[in-house]
């Protein structure tokens, strides 16, 4: 009960978050060794994540739009030890305003089991 494990987690992300076309990648990482209960939170360690979006989107009225997005998602869900697939997940989204303020919007998503 007193003894020290020791363990690595770390989580890399890049994004381009300014402009109209915006998009960013990410990957977490949690050895089976890691303890997150050492804070008190019950989450889970051994994972290695990898994870993707990209979006569009409209500043100025446009057509009949006065602001739009369009969004795609995605990630890859793996067990660190043993090297095994969890899940793999794609998402679109789709969020509109016309320039009579009439909003609307939806989304779609598909996870593999």
């Amino acid at each position: 009960p007193n003894s020290n494990k020791l363990g690595f987690a770390s989580l890399l992300s890049f994004a381009r978050t300014k402009g109209q076309l915006r998009y960013g990648l990410s990957h977490e990482f949690a050895n089976e060794t890691y303890d997150i209960n050492d804070m008190g939170l019950n989450f889970t360690n051994n994972y290695n994540n990898f994870f993707w979006d990209a979006s569009y989107r409209i500043f100025e009225p446009q057509g009949i739009f006065n602001e739009y997005n369009i969004r795609l998602t995605g990630n890859h869900q793996r067990r660190y030890d043993p090297d095994m697939a969890v899940t793999t997940n794609f998402g679109t989204s789709f969020f509109g305003m016309t320039k009579r303020r009439f909003a609307f919007g939806g989304s779609a998503n598909y996870s593999t089991p």
